[in-house]
């Protein structure tokens, strides 16, 4: 049986490219139908911090994310987990490495931005402290305080 190993920052511009890619018909709508993967992973790789479950050397959960040290805000602009680990917690324990390092590195908010037909992502959001904040054509803008959570975070 393999092990997920968790890490940070880790992933090559390629194997986020080639997570992306086999995660994209998960998104809602369809990731490969709104961006140009190639060029949406080289801009993950060189600004976002990524957040990684990792399953016998393959990338498997992604959760990329922007930190604004000036504003102390933070905005996660991408989440996905292979079609093989969903529903076994990949997805959570790599939320709570995001909102540590926000934590840790002084975040006041994170925010997201999930379509409005993503009823999955939206629940997981909401059980996780999101609150929707607004909403926008097609989509949910949610938001975390950080400021009354501990500094370890655990499952």
């Amino acid at each position: 049986m393999s092990t997920i190993v968790y890490r940070t920052k880790a992933a090559t511009e390629a194997e986020i490219a080639t997570h992306l890619s086999q995660c994209a018909a998960g998104f809602i709508p369809p990731l490969d139908q709104r961006i140009n993967i190639a060029e949406y992973a080289a801009k993950l790789f060189a600004k976002a911090v990524s957040f990684e479950a990792w399953n016998d050397g393959l990338l498997e959960g992604l959760i990329a994310c922007y930190f604004n040290s000036e504003s102390k805000q933070a905005y996660i602009t991408s989440v996905s987990v292979s079609k093989a680990l969903q529903g076994g917690g990949v997805a959570l324990q790599l939320l709570l490495n995001c909102l540590q390092y926000g934590k840790q590195h002084g975040m006041k908010t994170i925010r997201l931005e999930v379509n409005k037909d993503n009823l999955r992502a939206i629940n997981f959001y909401e059980r996780n402290g999101f609150a929707k904040e607004e909403a926008n054509g097609n989509s949910f803008f949610m938001f975390l305080s950080l400021k009354d959570m501990p500094l370890n975070i655990t499952a």
